[in-house]
């Protein structure tokens, strides 16, 4: 990212992976990870509003915030003695096969049991908000206890980058028409994988989300130079998928 600092590809971890540039950057004794805008110059931004987002759902997640101009940073949410577990290399571990790329229902109930139902759903429910078209096996984890190998808990949710049609024509007059919204890891499609959760435990949570969302959309995206009818769309478009669910829960 145009820093003289980092003169290895695996300084201080290659593990992040991802297509976003990036580099870890240390302040005030805390490790942070910065991660650059992509090509639509949404990315850094659609992780930070699902950050806040997910504060709002009462979900455990990595807090990111703006860096510079066209970048964002979360700190860094494995500590000292810690590995970081795909849910893809939970699954391979317990026998199972996993196709690359393919997405099945049945990977859901053994992910139950590891990282809880009310986890799983959740991650889903901010997906289907969000419209998260990357949520592959290796994009949500657990903790592990790096000494005696015991799973220490789920890690919080992270990576929410390709999402709010981040691939999207901004240059087209009407951006929002004859989109497809895929989802991952259990269904081909957002309105499919919502059916597997209970989302009676976020009734209230979604009720206050609706009723700021269209406010936090404007904050995040208001000033990053988008077209103020796109900034607009956005917020109406997650404020109608909000209501969507809080109509199937009444």
């Amino acid at each position: 990212m145009g820093g003289g600092e980092i003169n290895s590809l695996f300084s201080p971890s290659n593990t992040t992976d991802g297509v976003m540039k990036k580099k870890w950057v240390i302040k005030n004794s805390i490790r942070y990870l910065v991660k650059q805008g992509g090509l639509s110059g949404m990315q850094h931004l659609n992780e930070i509003l699902a950050s806040r987002i997910s504060k709002e759902l009462g979900l455990s997640y990595v807090p990111y915030f703006h860096f510079g101009n066209n970048s964002c940073a979360c700190p860094c949410f494995v500590k000292a003695g810690q590995n970081l577990v795909t849910a893809y290399d939970y699954l391979r571990h317990k026998g199972i096969h996993v196709p690359d790329g393919r997405s099945s229902e049945h990977y859901y109930p053994p992910l139950c049991e590891i990282f809880s139902k009310v986890w799983l759903d959740g991650m889903i429910l901010l997906d289907y908000i969000i419209m998260n078209s990357d949520r592959h096996l290796k994009n949500f984890c657990l903790l592990q206890d790096a000494e005696i190998g015991s799973i220490l808990g789920s890690a919080p949710i992270f990576d929410n980058g390709n999402s709010l049609f981040h691939g999207i024509n901004l240059a087209k007059e009407y951006p929002f028409q004859n989109l497809i919204c895929l989802s991952r890891p259990f269904s081909k499609t957002h309105d499919q994988q919502i059916l597997l959760a209970d989302l009676k435990p976020f009734k209230g949570q979604l009720h206050n989300l609706d009723s700021k969302v269209q406010d936090m959309v404007e904050d995040v995206y208001g000033s990053s130079g988008l077209r103020d009818e796109f900034v607009d769309g956005l917020g109406m478009l997650l404020r109608g998928r909000v209501r969507a669910i809080m109509k199937e829960l009444t």
